[in-house]
């Protein structure tokens, strides 16, 4: 059996006299411990290294597969290490077998799978998520956001860090289908480009990715000007007293350039139009005012979302009540000639008649039809 044995040899004469040899010191070792492999199993390094423990002082042989890759020794505390060959990219099966002072050579290790990956695809280019752009459209990249969320994909399951002009806003990581997402800390009123990289789990990192170009804005708009009823809606006698039988008048005025202009009569809005690029807007009304008195005002929305204070207010009247008839004219006595001043009979070619109307109205008198 296996242990440390001490040996003797006694020699006796004839006569029976004997002696006793000194004693030898034998260890009898018939078996050694299997070993075992431990080590990174996914790396980049196409020349990693493996580790593992066998009987201290003892010859390792590790394999890849039937290929030998080569030989070490364990220390005194039965630990190896080994460096392989140049491996190419892909998964390898390494075992290990140790023979030990002895000449006992044990069962082969349990197997170790270790995956060479050198290599990663550049994440797309970042997004910013529609929820994050503010303002009329949610893809123009323009954010009073200055927390955006942005979204995007690469490997599944890496790291994937966001830059914005180079500097890092942080990481985030990938789920199983590749998918990211990332609320960056607060970001200033300014333009800047959002850039992304992926590091996987072998440590492996991709080049940049193309740069999404953003601007947060966080200015308000300029207050729009007061609105003007057009001189084609103000009906009437005049142009611009702001008075009219039109129940669907058109409004112009000026506001930021590309704003959405948004009026309003009273606290109720009437609808939207947008500025050109001149920052000019007009606006009709698609339902029809009632009579009476209304305070119409406009607010401005940039792209990025802001809205200005509301503008002052244009006070304009919708009369669509006819006027009440007016009283019968009557020939007025001094252009009535002749002997009586009252019988509607004259000789003055060019008379003057008078009666009463409405406060303010325009009186058209006519002769005959």
């Amino acid at each position: 059996n296996d242990g440390d044995y001490s040996l003797t040899a006694t020699a006796t004469d004839t006569l029976g006299n004997s002696a006793t040899s000194d004693p030898l010191s034998l260890e009898v070792d018939a078996t050694t411990d299997t070993p075992t492999i431990s080590g990174d199993q996914l790396t980049n390094n196409r020349k990693p290294i493996i580790k593992g423990t066998a009987e201290a002082g003892s010859t390792v042989t590790i394999f890849d597969g039937p290929n030998i890759q080569g030989t070490t020794t364990t220390d005194i505390d039965g630990n190896w290490s080994f460096t392989t060959r140049y491996l190419y990219e892909g998964t390898y099966s390494f075992t290990a077998i140790a023979t030990d002072t002895a000449g006992n050579t044990s069962d082969e290790s349990d197997e170790f799978s270790l995956t060479i990956d050198t290599s990663i695809s550049t994440p797309s280019t970042p997004d910013l998520s529609s929820d994050s752009d503010t303002g009329s459209s949610t893809s123009d990249d323009i954010t009073a956001d200055t927390t955006p969320t942005f979204n995007g994909t690469a490997e599944a399951n890496s790291t994937v860090e966001i830059f914005s002009d180079g500097s890092s806003l942080g990481t985030t990581t990938t789920d199983s289908d590749g998918n990211w997402s990332f609320t960056s800390g607060t970001l200033d009123a300014g333009t800047y480009l959002i850039t992304a990289t992926a590091t996987d789990a072998a440590g492996n990192t991709t080049n940049v990715s193309s740069a999404l170009s953003i601007t947060v804005d966080t200015a308000g708009p300029s207050t729009p000007s007061t609105p003007d009823l057009s001189s084609n809606s103000d009906t009437g006698t005049s142009d611009s007293d702001d008075i009219t039988a039109d129940t669907t008048p058109t409004f112009t005025g000026t506001a930021e350039a590309n704003s959405t202009v948004q009026l309003f009569s009273g606290i109720t809005s009437l609808g939207t139009t947008t500025a050109d690029g001149s920052g000019d807007w007009s606006f009709t009304p698609s339902s029809a005012l009632s009579a009476g008195s209304h305070s119409i005002t406009a607010q401005a929305t940039d792209a990025a979302g802001n809205t200005s204070s509301a503008s002052s207010a244009l006070t304009i009247t919708i009369d669509t009540a006819s006027p009440s008839a007016p009283s019968t004219p009557d020939l007025d006595e001094d252009s009535d000639t002749g002997s009586s001043n009252f019988d509607n009979k004259t000789s003055d070619t060019t008379p003057t008649f008078t009666g009463t109307a409405e406060a303010n109205s325009t009186v058209q008198l006519f002769s005959g039809i």
